[in-house]
């Protein structure tokens, strides 16, 4: 998750050339033809060169004298163009075409049947179903060189280099991302379709920030140009079956209410009432109009002096509870004054409830409090900081059965990511010259996962490791391979990584050092080389793994389903003294005891599975020396191998305890991750979050106990408003919902199930919880019958937390009634923050879904209130 600026001004994220990133907040060597020709499904057999010549038609809505013309080749309308798409397990030839009225794109295999068989009922033929996504839909895209780390896992050639193209998108059907790497005909080709994505995004993007709504859907006859005269007014016809696409499910009979009041009857209208454009942005506004802006614009009026700029300070003293320079509070307020006032005095100048909003909606009102890098907050040793960590970074899926890829890496070190795993065996790949070689390849062994090479891993971290924080990553390597193999991955690191890989310890030793003075570096995470101990009582000297999955704790194999696996386990690898020297800041060391000489050396790093830690924590000797352990030196914990599914623990059980290294399975979106991610993201992604002073102070000798100190927080958060929420998943249609039609019969579409939201408040790592008498002790709000637009509940929930620690968290859960079953609710959206985090005021909060995806136009208003009665929150770092 992620932390925008939620800012009207904001511009779309257009997919270019030699550029991969991710919009928010994955085969056997062949070769490619140049060519795919055949019949499309969609309509008649082109050529190559038919497709070339193709005119261009113009989006060219009521929307004509407002918005600049974006140009899409009528080919991707009507036929669709071929590409052949490219995975692990096959090759084949599909058609790819734009459905210009839902801005989504449609695909399916050549052989599937006419255009016609797919309109009638939705499938396509004997290939199935029509698989589709939105342009909203769309998380990153590569091509060319940002793109070759994709083509040469896929083994694919060089010389498909120019022609490749890999989209990364959100399929909400199966609530995971999802990668589709494709090759055009020719480079033309591929021109074309960026040039559409493109064009679709920057529209979308404009019509939202021009009705300040999710603008998803335009309707076929209103936007696309063909031989039919064009329509220059909506009917109220047209208005309801916008209004549906665009999730605007207030009553029809207030739709109308309002188109009336705006509506006359036009030239060439057959008499019918109809809006023109002009009509149309009335309309919008009147439905988009925001009564809790408006009232609170009023409540800060003067009657006689409007919203002025004193108007303006008092409301961020006194409601923000923030302090900005004079100088800077006026050039906020000038801002957002109407452009024709921009320059004039400023005691003059007015704000209207629209000037608020914006305000709330921009950067200046974030709701996320941030810190200065100036007070040196990474100036501190590695061990004084939580560190942003992943689990399996390479597996897509399920620990057992899942893919392998680099998309694991590139999704997580965008997402802020300092510490990835790397699992190296013995292997077999293919180069881009078609040719097998031996050599380390990363996967989760002796399971069903699938494996990549161990350079194009590295390469891969190589260009995604700074893009997102300059602070050092760190891998993880689990060992699991030959001596030869290992020399051979000691020459890749030192070969891609060049001066950006730490292999010798600075003038630090022997302390840890810190993240600053590690700017733009690699460190190495590797096992201690075997001591003369180790190899007496014959121990791997492994830090912690095994060759298989089921138990990757080394100190939890006394159960019975342990010790069946246990016959069948190989140990760990021997590690080499070449890749151990690189590890020269982390060095694995196997956990015996925290008295033993190796757990005082500065550079060692204990690494726990979750079974074994948790028996720890449950023995107050062996708690006491851990939380000891830990304000000098490393620790990581790591989920069990028993978590088929990927699924994670609570991180802040670990945190309490200091330790530095909670992996995480990223690739599920529950709860423990949800968590995780906030934590970090409530810090900018940086990865490095300083942990609290009672986790760094000495323990007392006498008790080893450490210091603490409870905090006592009165809080108040009112819920006061959402916009422009998702639907319910498509398998949850109301029945209810009459007017929803089949999408793929002409004229009509499928609307999806209109939610009935409720918000449901969750607190996390307080030792104590009590609302107020007068709150809703359920925490959660009214149900609000089929408004998924704009629902209003105004409703307080008042209460205290105690906690003994800062790692308190706060989870908005956005529900909606099922529209089938009167007493379930599904999980729409949800926002989860550290909650020492959060500003005070009226602030606009993000909405994700359940992937950890942010929904661009969707939003939460609320009101947040909080004083410390006893103790204080401290929140490192503060800003303003």
């Amino acid at each position: 998750m992620s932390y925008p600026a939620m800012d009207t001004n904001r511009e779309a994220p257009l997919p270019k050339q030699n550029v991969f990133r991710y919009r928010s907040n994955s085969s056997k060597r062949d070769s490619v033809a140049s060519e795919v020709s055949g019949e499309s499904p969609f309509g008649a057999q082109r050529s190559t060169l038919q497709l070339e010549e193709e005119s261009m038609f113009e989006l060219d809505p009521l929307l004509d004298s407002q918005l600049t013309h974006y140009k899409i080749p009528q080919v991707m309308v009507n036929d669709g163009l071929p590409f052949t798409k490219v995975s692990h397990k096959s090759r084949k030839q599909i058609w790819l075409r734009v459905d210009a009225s839902d801005f989504r794109f449609l695909y399916l295999k050549s052989e599937n049947t006419s255009l016609a068989s797919i309109n009638s009922n939705g499938n396509a033929g004997r290939g199935g179903k029509i698989k589709s996504f939105g342009v909203e839909d769309i998380k990153a895209i590569a091509s060319d060189r940002s793109a070759s780390n994709f083509r040469e896992e896929l083994c694919i050639s060089k010389e498909a280099a120019e022609r490749w193209l890999t989209i990364i998108y959100y399929d909400h059907s199966k609530q995971i991302l999802k990668t589709l790497h494709l090759i055009a005909n020719s480079p033309h080709d591929l021109r074309k379709l960026l040039s559409v994505i493109e064009s679709l995004i920057t529209l979308r993007s404009v019509l939202a920030k021009k009705f300040f709504i999710d603008l998803k859907d335009v309707n076929t006859e209103v936007l696309v140009e063909d031989s039919r005269e064009k329509r220059k007014f909506l009917t109220f016809n047209d208005v309801i079956k916008y209004s549906k696409r665009l999730n605007i499910s207030i009553s029809i009979n207030y739709l109308k209410q309002l188109f009336d009041s705006v509506a006359n009857v036009k030239e060439d209208s057959n008499d019918v009432p109809g809006i023109d454009f002009e009509e149309f942005k009335t309309f919008v506004q009147m439905l988009v109009k925001r009564e809790a802006v408006e009232d609170l614009h009023n409540t800060h009026t003067s009657s006689s002096q409007g919203f002025n700029f004193d108007s303006f300070k008092a409301f961020i003293t006194q409601e923000q509870k923030e302090v900005f320079s004079e100088r800077k509070l006026e050039s906020i307020f000038r801002n957002f004054a109407f452009a024709e006032e921009f320059d004039t005095n400023l005691s003059s100048i007015n704000w209207t409830p629209e000037s608020l909003n914006n305000f709330l909606l921009s950067k200046y009102s974030s709701p996320f409090k941030g810190f200065h890098e100036t007070q040196k907050y990474f100036d501190h040793p590695l061990h004084h900081y939580f560190i942003s960590s992943l689990h399996n970074t390479y597996l897509m899926g399920r620990q057992v059965a899942g893919d392998s890829s680099i998309e694991g890496y590139v999704r997580t070190l965008q997402r802020g990511c300092r510490c990835v795993e790397i699992d190296v065996w013995d292997g077999e790949y293919l180069t881009n010259d078609g040719e097998k070689e031996e050599g380390p390849v990363v996967s989760h062994g002796r399971t069903l996962t699938t494996t990549i090479s161990f350079i194009n891993v590295i390469k891969t971290i190589k260009r995604y490791a700074f893009v997102t924080s300059p602070y050092p990553v760190i891998l993880s390597l689990e060992l699991h391979c030959s001596s030869l193999n290992q020399l051979k991955m000691v020459e890749i690191l030192q070969n891609v990584l060049g001066d950006a890989l730490v292999s010798k310890c600075l003038d630090t030793y022997p302390e840890l050092p810190s993240p600053a003075s590690l700017k733009y570096k690699v460190l190495v995470k590797v096992k201690k080389l075997n001591s003369i101990l180790e190899i007496q009582f014959g121990d791997s000297g492994g830090s912690s793994t095994t060759s298989t999955s089921f138990s990757e704790d080394s100190n939890s194999n006394s159960s019975g389903l342990n010790r069946k696996f246990s016959l069948k386990r190989k140990k760990a690898a021997t590690v080499i003294a070449e890749l151990s020297n690189l590890g020269c800041y982390l060095q694995g060391t196997k956990f015996r005891n925290f008295s033993l000489p190796e757990s005082k050396t500065f550079n060692h790093i204990f690494s726990f599975g979750e079974k074994a830690i948790n028996k720890m924590l449950k023995d107050p000797e062996k708690l006491a020396s851990l939380d000891k352990h830990n304000r000098k030196f490393m620790s990581r914990v790591y989920p069990s191998g028993l978590r088929f599914s990927s699924s994670n623990f609570i991180p802040l059980i670990y945190w309490n305890h200091g330790c530095q290294m909670v992996a995480t399975n990223w690739q599920t979106y529950d709860l423990g991750q949800q968590i995780n991610e906030s934590m970090f993201d409530a810090y900018d992604r940086m990865g490095y979050v300083l942990k609290p002073n009672e986790l760094l102070k000495p323990v007392m000798k006498k008790t080893l106990r450490r210091t603490s100190s409870h905090r006592k927080t009165k809080f108040s958060i009112n819920i006061i408003s959402a916009h422009q929420l998702p639907k319910l998943s498509t398998n949850e249609k109301s029945t209810l919902d009459s007017n929803c039609q089949n999408e793929h019969q002409p004229g009509h579409y499928e609307c999806g199930s209109i939610a009935s939201p409720s918000v449901q408040l969750e607190f996390y790592g307080t030792d104590k919880l009590e609302w107020d008498k007068d709150s809703n002790s359920q925490s959660r709000t009214a149900t609000i019958q089929q408004n998924g637009f704009n629902p209003v509940w105004n409703e307080e929930f008042k209460g205290t937390f105690t906690a003994s620690h800062s790692f308190v968290f706060i989870r908005f859960m956005i529900n909606s009634l099922s529209p089938n079953k009167s007493d379930e609710y599904q999980t729409i959206g949800l926002f989860v923050l550290k909650f020492d985090s959060l500003k005070q005021g009226y602030r606009y909060l993000p909405i994700y879904d359940l992937s950890g995806e942010e929904f661009l136009y969707s939003s939460l208003f609320v009101k947040i209130k909080y004083e410390d009665i006893e103790g204080k929150m401290g929140f490192h770092g503060l800003h303003r």
